[in-house]
């Protein structure tokens, strides 16, 4: 494994976001019909792909530094929601160029050519049966992503880069990583009134409440 600073990795994440902009690849899976006009357009690239398997080796083998808490203050609330936004970032960037193999290699075996794209307007009568795969994939990984994280004790690449952890109490009951990964995912779909709520209750999530977690600011250790 290898070691890399909180910076680092951030600059790893603008390096990829500004190669795919300039790039100029559109990443497409959609399946479209209106009346009778139907559009079928999947698309993805190298430079997506590499992205996509670059993070993705880097997720699992890079080492984070030694730290120490600094509880001097909360985690804000800003820096717990912009984690999230970096978390699910960094795991699309990694699932969503992979989700697009299957229809292309579907598309290679009956039609003979082999491409990164392809767009036509007509549907065949597996198009809906492959993607229902495909979106079910990408919610286990997403979920997997935040799982990997808890259960390595390792914060995720959000928490890293802005600072803080989730810290467990020292009893940890069977499948309190599950449950509080199913917890926080519940948020999100309801998270104007749940990060209102941690507004209200001093930073304190619903779910760091039900699995008795906390979260506390790190300093990384040079």
């Amino acid at each position: 494994m290898f070691r890399l600073s909180y910076i680092q990795i951030l600059l790893i994440i603008v390096i990829f976001y500004i190669a795919i902009i300039l790039s100029d690849v559109e990443m497409n899976n959609i399946i479209q019909c209106v009346n009778d006009s139907c559009l079928v357009s999947v698309s993805t690239s190298f430079v997506l792909l590499i992205a996509s398997i670059t993070l993705g080796m880097i997720l699992f083998n890079y080492k984070q530094y030694d730290y120490e808490f600094d509880e001097s203050e909360a985690v804000s609330f800003f820096a717990r929601f912009g984690a999230v936004i970096i978390d699910m970032h960094y795991a699309l960037i990694i699932i969503l160029p992979l989700s697009s193999i299957i229809p292309l290699f579907l598309e290679f075996i009956i039609t003979g050519n082999f491409s990164l794209s392809f767009e036509r307007d007509f549907i065949r009568p597996y198009d809906y049966i492959v993607q229902i795969p495909s979106i079910i994939a990408s919610f286990v990984l997403v979920y997997y992503y935040f799982y990997w994280h808890l259960s390595n004790d390792k914060a995720t690449v959000g928490q890293y880069i802005l600072g803080y952890r989730i810290v467990f109490s020292d009893t940890r009951e069977p499948g309190i990583y599950h449950k509080r990964v199913r917890l926080s995912m519940l948020g999100l779909w309801f998270y104007p009134y749940y990060f209102v709520k941690a507004l209200m209750d001093k930073h304190n999530s619903y779910w760091d409440q039900e699995c008795a977690t906390q979260v506390k600011n790190v300093k990384y250790k040079k």
